[in-house]
């Protein structure tokens, strides 16, 4: 049976429609299958996944799909997130691999792409755009569909791992730099401030309205059980902020593990041992609490040397994410790129 839907079509009796607030619990279990699939366990909550929904200014409604099997379980979707950079959206799609080589996967990149296409009326007439995604490395058959569907991969982002089995160097810093905690701070847009001026070098990067976007760090710091400010560690200059390690004492995929959520030093204050030091401060204080794991995300050609930093501290790639694209119209990049 062949059902029809604005831009989609299906090759069997499956329902597809907008998502609503009431569906986060079946989204939740769907998430929980495919983060076994990838990764044998995850410690991802429903709450957490409900910040994303309930992001200010997200529209649920125009930016996922769900997709229903004919006895009506939830068997896949699609999330849409263009909130900072519209003419570069990241797409999340899944399908149940019950449920696989039946349209569905498909079906839902041309509703990302109909989606993406919404966009060219709201960004500047010469931008390119360009959808993108990540797939697990070892996820082939979401490689296969997203080549049959015009995307190309020719990048990587890791996960970096440290196991540590005794405790980690002390950290060292130049002469005039202290390390506080947040709680000492108190400043939440200073913090966001400075993230933003330190990862302004990083691929993907777009200058946007620093109140609309600290409106969003606000949102998921103030919601996120997982925070806990005694891990977020603060470089200071005197009385400037000038890097931040910001930890978690549960990783999202293991919750024997730690991670650093968040890594950055003002460029001028770079090629001086302080992220370095902030990383040996880190784990200290983690080993300290009985994490000896600890784990970070990267860019596998980090324009900023930060791979280079992370085997220099003792960790190691643990998994790897292939970054797919497909351009929807060519024009100027407006992100950070090479």
């Amino acid at each position: 049976m062949l059902m029809k839907h604005p831009h989609i079509e299906l090759d069997y009796a499956f329902t597809i429609r907008q998502a609503d607030i009431s569906d986060i619990d079946i989204f939740y279990q769907l998430v929980k299958v495919r983060d076994a699939e990838s990764f044998s366990q995850t410690t991802i909550t429903k709450e957490q996944l409900l910040l994303d929904w309930q992001t200010p200014g997200y529209d649920i409604a125009r930016n996922i799909r769900l997709v229903f099997a004919p006895n009506g379980d939830l068997i896949g979707f699609s999330q849409f997130f263009d909130e900072s950079a519209p003419m570069r959206p990241y797409i999340w799609t899944y399908v149940h691999p019950d449920w696989r080589r039946l349209g569905v996967g498909t079906a839902l990149i041309e509703w990302a792409e109909s989606r993406t296409k919404e966009n060219f009326a709201t960004i500047p007439a010469d931008a390119r755009v360009v959808m993108n995604t990540k797939v697990y490395d070892t996820n082939d058959s979401a490689k296969e569909l997203l080549e049959i569907n015009g995307f190309t991969s020719n990048r990587t982002s890791v996960n970096f791992l440290i196991e540590m089995d005794k405790t980690p160097p002390q950290p060292n810093f130049p002469d005039g730099i202290t390390i506080i905690t947040y709680n000492d701070f108190n400043n939440l847009r200073e913090v966001h401030r400075v993230l933003t001026e330190a990862f302004r070098d990083h691929r993907g990067h777009i200058d946007e309205d620093f109140d609309v976007a600290f409106a969003r760090f606000e949102h998921y710091i103030a919601n996120d059980p997982n925070i806990d400010f005694s891990l977020w560690f603060l470089a200071m200059g005197g009385d400037k902020l000038i890097g931040i390690s910001l930890c978690a004492p549960i990783a999202w995929d293991d919750p024997h593990k730690g991670w650093v959520d968040e890594l950055g030093v003002l460029r001028e204050y770079r090629g001086q041992g302080i992220a370095k030091g902030l990383l040996h401060h880190s784990f200290g204080e983690l080993y300290r609490r009985g994490i000896t794991k600890v784990g970070l995300n990267a860019d596998g050609s980090n324009l900023t040397g930060a791979v280079h930093l992370y085997h220099n501290v003792g960790m190691h790639i643990f998994r790897k994410w292939h970054n797919y694209e497909k351009e929807l119209r060519a024009g100027k990049e407006y992100t950070k790129q090479d």
